[in-house]
């Protein structure tokens, strides 16, 4: 089993983790989190350190998942600090 993670600030920048390479903030609630291996068919989730109506959606490309961060209500886009686990099975 390989377990990956990442703190991401509200602006994108990458407070720290585990085999995360860099993170990025590409547009109002959408985040780029790079890590340093390909992590197509892993399991990842998202959760706000600090929002209580904050929902999260992954997808991912290769070695980077893009995480969007909106309101519960009305689904609108919102930038969000955010912790990250992505489990992979080796």
């Amino acid at each position: 089993m390989a377990l990956m993670s990442a703190r991401v600030a509200i602006s994108g920048e990458s407070l720290g983790g585990a085999g995360v390479v860099s993170s990025t903030r590409a547009a109002v609630g959408i985040y780029y989190v790079t890590f340093g291996r390909d992590v197509t068919g892993c399991a990842s989730v998202a959760t706000s350190t600090n929002a209580f109506d904050i929902n999260y959606t992954i997808t991912t490309y290769q070695n980077t998942l893009t995480v969007y961060s909106y309101r519960s209500g009305n689904q609108a886009l919102q930038d969000s600090d955010f912790s990250l686990i992505t489990y992979c099975d080796r």
